[in-house]
């Protein structure tokens, strides 16, 4: 994976994104999803998802949130890079005071909703081919040495012809990537057992935050903070895999997800 300096700057869409409808279709912890549609510099149309972060719940201090809109701005210059069947395309970013004050993250919009969604709707569908896609998907971001931070199936979504896309990468950890690390403080039944030991608290539909390490490297950027302490575990590739053996457990199973999850933690 290359350097943050060696990516091109994703795409500012912010003159081509409108949005559709006034209120949100979905909400996390920290972030509203509006649907949008862009217009490309061709004339074609597409209709998109719009997610804008709640900053008032994130941080009330100016120099935080510049720092916030430079992670974020960091992250998304790296999401767009990331190119497989089985992950959703990062579009660009729109900045907007109606989306709040840093920019919002534009991707294509997933009418089927999550993985979840979907077989809720239709329980007779094959569920092997969507356990295998969001396996590929999660295979391919590790050959990237990037690790997804918060995977749950809430996070998969499914596009219009029936494959998972896995989502959410803004707050993804980005392997030896000037030294940047995501804490985790995601869904609690998705929480590896050596995250869980760490006393990291059930937080339903919380988001991850970025938090930056200190670099071996003299050439990096001053902007640095102290490494994380091992009481303040961070996702790692076998945390992904963990949970992607749950989503597998829940799928097979077709049963509640806590129930299994109390088993496997006894």
């Amino acid at each position: 994976m290359a350097s943050f300096d060696d990516l091109p700057p994703c795409q500012d869409l912010t003159d081509q994104v409108k949005k559709l409808e006034r209120g949100s279709i979905a909400s996390g912890g920290f972030s509203d999803v509006y649907i949008g549609e862009w217009t490309n510099p061709a004339g074609s149309k597409l209709k998109v998802a719009i997610k804008a972060l709640r900053v008032s719940r994130i941080t009330g201090e100016a120099e935080r949130l510049n720092k916030l809109n430079s992670r974020l701005r960091r992250e998304s210059k790296l999401w767009h890079q990331l190119d497989h069947p089985n992950v959703l395309t990062f579009l660009g970013l729109v900045s907007s005071p109606s989306y709040g004050l840093i920019p919002a993250l534009i991707s294509p919009y997933c009418g089927r909703g999550s993985v979840l969604d979907f077989i809720k709707k239709d329980p007779s569908v094959e569920r092997l081919p969507i356990i295998i896609g969001i396996a590929k998907g999660l295979q391919y971001l590790h050959s990237q040495d990037v690790v997804h931070g918060d995977l749950k199936a809430q996070n998969v979504l499914m596009s219009d012809s029936g494959t998972p896309l896995l989502s959410d990468f803004g707050r993804s950890k980005f392997i030896a990537t000037r030294g940047y690390t995501t804490v985790f403080t995601g869904t609690g039944r998705y929480l590896a057992p050596e995250i869980l030991s760490c006393g990291m608290s059930d937080r339903e539909d919380s988001d991850a935050t970025v938090t930056p390490l200190k670099s071996s490297s003299p050439t990096d950027s001053p902007d640095e903070s102290p490494p994380i302490s091992p009481s303040e575990p961070s996702t790692t590739k076998q945390t992904d895999v963990y949970a992607f053996a749950l989503i597998g457990v829940e799928f097979v199973s077709r049963s509640s997800l806590d129930v299994h999850v109390f088993i496997l933690m006894a």
